[in-house]
């Protein structure tokens, strides 16, 4: 009601400005709402793909054979079809001996990124040579894979200082 009377009070100069105003802000206020929206959606789909994925059968990824991961240079089409969401594991053991400290600021706090290799163990060679020559037939060659365990404050930059790491399988 008051908003009525002032308006009819107002000249027709400032009527197109609270018209313009209004269609100004219906406007924003819209495309915002659509985006969210449309975010929704997406991360909506996402979600959904992920639990479809996640729900196929675990895949053993350790490389048996001569396997080169170029997991690193994959283009993003094919790594979204094929890997994303895919549940993979690896056999092997994670090395704390040659552990890697790389110095890295996190919100503020000095700390270390912690690298290591974990070592998987492939299938191994069969030779009949050595088998008939009184040899060990069987070899098993290992391949290292680098993985990134994540940051650790400065002060547990000894290992000393972190009991619970266990070097297991």
């Amino acid at each position: 009601m008051l908003a009525k009377s002032l308006i009819k009070r107002m000249n027709k100069k400032e009527r197109s400005l609270v018209t313009d105003g209004a269609l100004v802000a219906t406007f924003f206020t819209g495309s915002f709402a659509y985006f969210n929206y449309r975010e929704r959606i997406r991360k909506e789909f996402l979600r959904s793909e992920a639990h479809y994925r996640f729900s196929n059968i675990t895949e053993n990824i350790t490389p048996w054979k001569q396997l080169y991961f170029t997991w690193w240079r994959m283009p993003d089409e094919e790594f979204n079809v094929y890997h994303r969401f895919k549940p993979y594991f690896i056999l092997g053991q994670l090395d704390y001996t040659k552990e890697i400290l790389l110095p890295k600021k996190q919100n503020g706090v000095d700390g270390y990124e912690v690298i290591n290799p974990l070592y998987c163990y492939e299938g191994g060679k069969v030779s009949m040579k050595e088998l008939w020559g009184g040899g060990d037939p069987v070899k098993v060659e290992r391949a290292a894979i680098i993985v990134n365990r994540g940051w650790i404050p400065a002060a547990l930059k000894d290992k000393k200082t972190r009991p619970t790491e266990v070097n297991s399988r």
